[in-house]
């Protein structure tokens, strides 16, 4: 778990959990789960004043690293990655120029998995071997879909 430090709840002990894989990321407050709002995946925070405030979970695409927003303040829950871990991580996107849908669709998802291999624990070398493998499935599942194809 994370704990983050937001302005107007110093008061309070507010935590996430960053989802790993595609579950959901969790809120809580003083080591309980915050109480949700009444829209779906938000959640009711009390401010040190004591006014409510709605939080929710924002992602981006293909950034699989989710944002926290609190009110108008947006907490990033995980650093950017480098310019070079977005090169590697989003070489499978190069299916998108060569196989239409279907590479756009296998290179996109490679893209956002590699992500997630850079955000994991792994050590550095693993990450890029772990993010290389996905990316020579993403490229074999789509020689092999497009042979299926145009048989």
């Amino acid at each position: 778990m994370q704990e983050l430090i937001i302005p107007g709840f110093e008061s309070q002990k507010i935590s996430v959990q960053v989802a790993s894989g595609f579950g959901s990321s969790k809120l809580f407050v003083n080591g309980q789960p915050a109480p949700p709002a009444p829209k779906r995946g938000q959640y009711v925070l009390r401010r040190n004043d004591g006014t409510e405030t709605i939080a929710f979970f924002k992602a981006g695409f293909p950034d699989p690293a989710p944002m926290l927003v609190v009110g108008d303040q947006t907490i990033r829950l995980a650093e950017p990655l480098e310019w070079y871990q977005w090169l590697w991580a989003g070489f499978p996107l190069v299916l998108i120029l060569l196989g239409g849908i279907i590479g756009g669709a296998l290179g996109a998802g490679a893209a956002t998995i590699n992500a997630q291999i850079f955000r994991s624990q792994h050590q550095g070398v693993v990450k890029y071997l772990l993010s290389g493998l996905v990316s020579l499935i993403a490229i074999t599942l789509w020689i092999f879909i497009v042979s299926l194809i145009r048989r």
